[in-house]
């Protein structure tokens, strides 16, 4: 089975955080959107700072991971932020 592998970046600190995994991008967004919302989160507090992005696949059947050339931009934490105001 294959699972698709995300990463959060915060853009003050210029690095992708820990990859965590989800079987859609909609999953992830759904995820990412979580928190955003939680107000004792830092991506609520900082939301302008942090962006979610697609990085590639994992295959848990063969525990190989297959990593995009270059990570795909899925969604601004600023942009769910004001989406819910």
């Amino acid at each position: 089975m294959k699972q698709r592998a995300y990463a959060i970046r915060d853009t003050k600190a210029e690095s992708y955080g820990t990859p965590f995994y989800q079987p859609t991008h909609g999953a992830a967004e759904r995820s990412f959107s979580s928190l955003v919302h939680d107000e004792q989160s830092t991506i609520s507090r900082h939301p302008e700072d942090y962006d979610l992005y697609y990085i590639g696949e994992y295959d848990t059947n063969l525990g190989l991971f297959t990593a995009l050339d270059t990570p795909q931009h899925i969604a601004k934490a600023i942009h769910l932020k004001n989406a819910s105001l």
